[in-house]
């Protein structure tokens, strides 16, 4: 029983997420319905619909459906998110917004992404072979160009640019399916996460249009130039250096050694966050960091032989150096002095990328781990039979079902806003996942005892692919310093007038007990939990508000 369980919910919690997911956590829509009728309810226009299609290709090569999903209307976004929920949480204020259960989207929405990922899945289940690229430390040329003509190189760049238009979610979904490799997911990752997303979110129309068409296909490589051999994830202390050649100039030298550089041998475009110098109104001269496109070809750009690192060991990870690199004023990104924002929010965006991975890393491996529970006899027993195993097992089914739902519950925040405030959502993700994952892993060992030991099994790889995701993109520890410090900041613009309060607080008691105790008693169940449970969860509820 242990067996047929665990390894239908590796199809089918693909499957139900995938369900929630296409529903694309459409909280414009419960947003609507709740200001309206104070509940979450089917609006009966929350799901995308696709037009029939088949796999025949059309005159100019492209797949009906391709087409057809790519021809799929966006729903409008809201312009900004003005109540962030894990900043309010700081305050003291609960955003019951962000409560949503999920929806059921139509057959045909599933039915088109789930044929546009099949190819996908199949291309890892009969070519990848992620040992021999472990082995190797490189990932084969002809996986590579597969992965470029299947579209992986482009998922969210709009059509115009020849990419497949999709959104944070669908892509999620896309990275779910590549993180069987690690090497390959992080590889993809830096390129279209990092790299390609800077142009993408900050770049202009003409950089758009002189550089997503070629990262699109893959035809480019982008790489992303942050941590420095003396700085790390300090970014306020990069010493890498873009100064004016001269007065009125139209270009800036770059010069400076950017560490840890995934891509860094193979990629052709480079983002890379610099210190310029800067003239005020005054003439006074001051330093800010800059976020730069850089092409290869620009000269003064040499690249390291690739690390030989614990795992994703087939991620051509270098240094790079730049040498009176010589790169036009046009090519830098977003507003001057505005890198170190820049940089945050890019770093953001790949941060949902890891949930994703974290999650197909346990799923693989779960599978292998249980099939060994049911086969192995000891003491008499098939381990699949003694708690202890049941008590792991499902402990890491759990942690499964956990980074699942933040991870498309923070990627659908990212689609329903224009302007998404996520900042902490993708850090806590991030966080939760590197180490969720590492423990899973760990407790899947146990399970397997001296066999996940042994070089020739796949097991001990997990356990060093796994260790990654914790340093990339930032390390866990300065990402915790990022939330503790960011939600602080939040809570101290709303809480001046608390803090008033403190000065006098005999004469402001009132005032001064609700925002110490806030007031989650106004909070109604049935605005956050399924129909189904009404009844039971009102119940408790209302016990529970008796006894406080």
């Amino acid at each position: 029983m242990l067996s047929k369980h665990v390894l239908n919910c590796r199809h089918l919690g693909r499957k139900s997420i995938l369900k929630y997911t296409q529903a694309k956590c459409h909280l414009k829509d419960m947003k609507c319905a709740f200001s309206q009728s104070k509940t979450l309810t089917n609006t009966g226009n929350s799901a995308e619909t696709f037009p029939d299609v088949t796999s025949t290709n059309t005159s100019d090569g492209t797949s009906e459906l391709q087409r057809a999903f790519e021809d799929r209307a966006h729903k409008n976004k809201l312009p900004f998110n003005e109540k962030p929920f894990v900043k309010n949480l700081f305050s003291g204020v609960l955003s019951k917004e962000v409560f949503t259960f999920p929806q059921i989207g139509h057959k045909e929405d599933l039915e088109v992404l789930d044929r546009l990922i099949k190819p996908v899945e199949d291309l890892f289940k009969e070519s990848v072979h992620s040992g021999a690229i472990d082995r190797d430390a490189e990932i084969p040329e002809k996986i590579i160009t597969q992965l470029k003509e299947l579209g992986l190189f482009g998922l969210e760049v709009p059509r115009e640019y020849g990419g497949l238009d999709l959104s944070v979610t669908e892509s999620a979904q896309f990275a779910e399916v590549t993180g069987a490799d690690c090497s390959i997911s992080m590889t993809l990752a830096a390129h279209h996460g990092l790299g390609l997303k800077s142009i993408l979110l900050s770049g202009n129309e003409e950089q758009k249009a002189k550089y997503l068409p070629k990262l699109a296909t893959g035809e480019s490589i982008a790489a992303f130039c942050l941590s420095e051999p003396d700085c790390g994830s300090d970014i306020s202390s990069i010493e890498t250096t873009a100064r004016l050649t001269e007065e009125g100039s139209s270009k800036v030298v770059l010069n400076g050694t950017k560490n840890w550089v995934v891509n860094g041998g193979i990629a052709d475009v480079f983002i890379v966050i610099a210190k310029g110098k800067f003239k005020n109104e005054q003439n006074n001269t001051f330093e800010k960091l800059v976020a730069l496109i850089v092409e290869k070809d620009f000269g003064g750009v040499t690249v390291s032989e690739p690390h030989d690192t614990l795992g994703t060991r087939g991620c051509n990870t270098c240094t790079v150096h730049f040498d009176n690199t010589p790169v036009p004023v046009e090519n830098s990104l977003g507003e001057l002095g505005e890198g170190q924002e820049f940089a945050l929010r890019i770093l953001e965006c790949g941060r949902v990328g890891v949930g994703a991975a974290a999650v197909s890393l346990l799923k693989n491996l779960l599978a292998s781990v249980v099939q060994a529970a049911i086969s192995r006899t000891r003491f008499g027993k098939k381990l699949c039979e003694f708690d202890l195993i049941k008590e792991r097992v499902a402990k890491i089914t759990e942690t499964i079902y956990a980074m699942e739902s933040i991870t498309y519950h923070t990627a659908g925040l990212m689609d329903t806003y224009e302007e998404p405030d996520t900042g902490l959502e993708a850090a806590i993700l991030k966080i939760f996942s590197s180490e969720g994952v590492f423990t899973c892993v760990d407790e899947c060992l146990h399970i397997l005892g001296a066999e996940g030991y042994l070089r020739d099994q796949p097991y001990e790889q997990y356990l060093r692919d796994a260790r990654m995701m914790a340093g990339f993109p930032g390390t866990n520890d300065v990402t915790r310093l990022f939330i503790a410090l960011r939600g602080i900041q939040h809570a101290s613009k709303d809480l001046q007038g608390f803090f008033k309060t403190l000065k006098d607080p005999f004469n402001s008691l009132t005032q001064f007990i609700k925002k110490a105790k806030p007031d989650f008693k106004t909070l109604k169940v049935e605005e956050v939990v399924l129909p189904i449970f009404k009844g039971t969860i009102k119940l408790a509820w209302s016990l529970y508000l008796t006894m406080c």
